[in-house]
């Protein structure tokens, strides 16, 4: 029992083991207090993000260790596909704004949730939000009651 609890235990890392300037942890609780006091300040969301996550960089990594971490994960084929990923949802999300369509598929949306017939699911939960569902209750989701 004794050994199960020795490996729950969490101890600091020894200084030899540390990469940065400070102790991982306090880099960890200095970058939340940044994050935490930029966003009281009401700074940009990207630019508080960003900023926090290059402090948080500085104080926990070797100088000397960050070009070659940029590199190892820039080169990465899930980190590209990622990007792509990410910038093809921006570039579509902006093409609806630009081009009025988000409205339309906003308003369709609307329409269709707003429908008494819609069920997502059909159990007896859904029976007692809308009766004009087209099934008969049957036994659902909820530990076998009927609705």
């Amino acid at each position: 029992m004794s050994i199960f609890l020795d490996s729950l235990a969490w101890t600091v890392p020894r200084k030899s083991h540390w990469l940065g300037l400070v102790n991982p942890f306090v880099a960890l609780v200095v970058s939340f207090g940044f994050l935490g006091l930029m966003l009281y300040k009401r700074v940009n969301l990207g630019i508080t993000l960003n900023v926090t996550a290059l402090l948080l960089a500085l104080l926990s990594l070797d100088l000397q260790s960050i070009p070659t971490i940029v590199y190892e994960t820039t080169v990465g084929s899930l980190t590209v596909a990622v990007v792509l990923a990410t910038f093809g949802i921006m570039l579509l999300s902006q093409l609806y704004k630009e081009t009025k369509v988000i409205n339309s598929l906003s308003d369709s949306a609307s329409k269709v949730i707003n429908n008494s017939k819609v069920c997502v699911q059909h159990t007896s939960c859904c029976h007692r939000f809308s009766s004009s569902c087209g099934r008969s209750p049957d036994v659902g989701a909820l530990g076998g009651l009927r609705g």
